[in-house]
């Protein structure tokens, strides 16, 4: 059987040649599909936060120090260190 389907392919069969790619296709889509829906679950993650941030409480304050350390091997990490001030019930 497989053997029938390597001569078929070989032979060039406009259907073979059709048959192939629609297979490829298929395989390369179940490839990235996880990946794809990650994507899709961040960015609603993401817009589900920036709602939520809407109804956060505002004051004013003042940055006393930052800084941005930056750590990693292969991966860079960079990771924001920020201490400011700002009044409370006041």
């Amino acid at each position: 059987m497989l053997q029938d389907l390597l001569s078929w392919i070989e032979a060039g069969s406009p259907a073979a040649i059709v048959t192939l790619i629609i297979v490829s296709l298929a395989l390369v889509s179940l490839f990235f599909l996880p990946f794809i829906l990650s994507a899709r679950k961040g960015r609603q993650r993401a817009a589900a936060l920036r709602q939520a941030a809407q109804s956060w409480l505002t004051t004013t304050g003042t940055v006393v120090t930052s800084r941005v350390e930056v750590s990693g091997g292969s991966q860079t990490v960079t990771t924001p260190h920020i201490v400011y001030r700002y009044p409370v019930n006041g």
